[in-house]
């Protein structure tokens, strides 16, 4: 392999990361940093072997140059390390996530299954600005809004629902699947719908790479990050 010396001007160093490309995608990034500091100090003594004695290298050359292949060197360790400590951290979150398995979260649902006499408890997470929160209750079997009402939200916060099943005339909602779907207002009247929780059974996770993905026993899939709360015991009929 060729390299190239320069007398009393320093090292190279189009020659050496020429001469490094091959070892870099071969051997990966702790490879490719010792074979570089071998390259380096194997350029270093030819330089000072081939050097004009007249026209010695500077030392301030030197120094400047053992910095750099250091600097490069500490680099890629350090890179080499944090894939490590993101491996453990992926791998750590997957068996934290595992233990979510056959409790309830809190987490955005489609549906709610009303028995007819416990109430649905739902929660939305209110943007700042908001100064109304107008929520509908639809019969999923029907399409149509069954109950609506309307709030002054705490802004920035989480919101509780909690509807009791009671219609408009007094009378209780028959036992079903309904939706419930909020919306946010502002102060100049746009509205803006937001995503509402609800308490679900998880029933498996999925390792998806770097991203923990939990499934919902109404078979939906959740990021871990969509999970706003976990709860032991069932406090629920969403489905």
């Amino acid at each position: 392999m060729a390299t190239t010396v320069n007398n009393g001007t320093g090292i190279n160093f189009s020659a050496l990361n020429s001469a490094m490309s091959g070892t870099s995608s071969s051997s990966g990034a702790s490879g490719s940093a010792q074979a570089m500091q071998d390259q380096f100090m194997k350029l270093l003594v030819a330089q000072l072997q081939n050097q004009d004695p007249t026209n010695p290298m500077d030392n301030s050359q030197m120094t400047s140059q053992l910095a750099q292949i250091s600097t490069v060197s500490g680099l890629q360790q350090l890179n080499s390390t944090m894939n490590t400590m993101s491996s453990l951290f992926n791998s750590s979150q997957a068996l934290q996530s595992a233990s979510l398995i056959g409790k309830q979260v809190m987490a955005p649902t489609s549906s709610w299954a009303y028995d007819g006499t416990n109430n649905l408890q739902a929660s939305v997470d209110v943007p700042t600005g908001t100064t109304q929160m107008q929520v509908s209750v639809v019969s999923l079997s029907t399409g149509k809004i069954v109950d609506q009402m309307t709030a002054t939200p705490t802004a920035g916060q989480t919101n509780p629902i909690n509807w009791d099943g009671t219609l408009a005339d007094g009378t209780k909602a028959p036992a079903g699947n309904y939706a419930i779907v909020a919306q946010g207002i502002d102060s100049s009247g746009n509205s803006s719908p937001m995503t509402v929780d609800g308490w679900q059974t998880a029933s498996s996770v999925i390792l998806n790479g770097s991203n923990v993905q939990v499934v919902l026993a109404n078979g939906s899939t959740v990021n871990l990050s969509d999970i706003k709360q976990v709860s032991a015991a069932a406090s629920t009929s969403s489905t």
